[in-house]
């Protein structure tokens, strides 16, 4: 039996709706290996999204998954706020079964980052899925961080002069969130030549998944004879009866922009990129956070511009109900 090396993510989240959905997807790889969460805050406060992310592996029977806790600012030395689009608990207020489990206390969002990525060197992909303060502190703290990293995917800014649906007519969240960190991982990270994906918010608004998938994952789960944990965790979280949720229901399908990071972290096969260099970002005033991208040749990152919204659906219908479940009961690792 031949021996498949799994590729070692590690994922920065601010654990709202869409985040989940991509650790779903995450999950039910079985050619990836989640190394840690670091979480950033964004659609809830540290407090908030620290419970949601416990309550999340406690569903999905992950209690080995280390995860670490950052500030509450963002580099201009400002709170970051949610703007409550996801509800109170970013989760669309559901309330999953709680479980308390041991957050990691000996390193920050930001260090764990450098942590991993010198353990071990240009195999650790990580995947952004919220604000980039983390990422721009890691540089901070050690300018060589970048040359450590495998791969950067990135959900965030908007590559179009107005932001439909965006938390702001200009901005999309995360990068409104914390401006002066998108330009300190654009400017920093690019020119050492560092692959980095972005998926951005135009991107999402044009690629929305089909509402057949929730179907498609149902009968694939009724031909198995079970829905496992993930496929259940699924539903609920794209219930279109949650009031919160049926924002994310559009005209022609369901928006779920951190899945689809997932996704082109996965498969970068099925997305076609041009390349860009970010000319500017808005750091305060009514624009915050509006982005402005140019083609270059040169220090440049990925801009994801196409993908078959159609090969996605069908790579998550074979993925997502197949996925093997852990043992409800686990030993305790020292």
């Amino acid at each position: 039996m031949s021996y498949i090396e799994k590729r070692k993510v590690l994922v920065d989240t601010d654990v709202g709706l869409d985040d989940v959905h991509a650790l779903i997807y995450l999950s039910s790889r079985s050619d990836i290996e989640l190394l840690a969460v670091t979480l950033v805050p964004g659609v809830a406060g540290m407090d908030v999204i620290t419970d949601n992310i416990q309550r999340v592996l406690r569903f999905l029977r992950n209690k080995t998954l280390p995860v670490f806790k950052a500030g509450e600012h963002n580099l201009f030395c400002e709170i970051i706020e949610s703007d409550g689009h996801y509800g109170k608990n970013g989760l669309g207020d559901i309330e999953l079964p709680k479980k308390k489990m041991n957050i990691r206390n000996d390193m920050m969002s930001s260090t764990a980052m450098i942590h991993y990525a010198r353990m071990y060197p240009q195999q650790v992909h990580i995947l952004c899925l919220g604000p980039l303060t983390n990422l721009a502190l890691a540089f901070l703290i050690d300018n060589e961080f970048p040359k450590f990293v495998g791969s950067i995917t990135i959900m965030g800014s908007d590559r179009a002069e107005t932001s439909v649906l965006g938390v702001t007519y200009f901005a999309e969240f995360n990068t409104w969130c914390d401006p002066v960190a998108y330009q300190v991982v654009m400017n920093c990270f690019t020119k050492i030549r560092q692959p980095i994906r972005v998926v951005d918010w135009s991107f999402c608004i044009k690629n929305l998944f089909p509402l057949s998938l929730f179907d498609r994952i149902r009968e694939a789960a009724g031909k198995i004879g079970c829905e496992n944990v993930k496929t259940q965790l699924f539903h609920m979280l794209t219930d279109s009866t949650n009031a919160i949720i049926q924002k994310s229901y559009l005209i022609g399908g369901f928006l779920s922009p951190d899945l689809l990071a997932a996704l082109a972290l996965c498969n970068p096969e099925l997305f076609n990129i041009e390349r860009m260099k970010l000319h500017h970002v808005e750091p305060s005033g009514t624009k915050v956070g509006h982005t402005i991208y140019q083609p270059v040749r040169h220090c440049f990152v990925d801009l994801v511009k196409h993908t078959n919204i159609d090969a996605l659906v069908d790579l998550l219908v074979k993925t997502i109900p197949y996925s093997t479940d852990p043992p409800k009961k686990f030993r305790k690792v020292d």
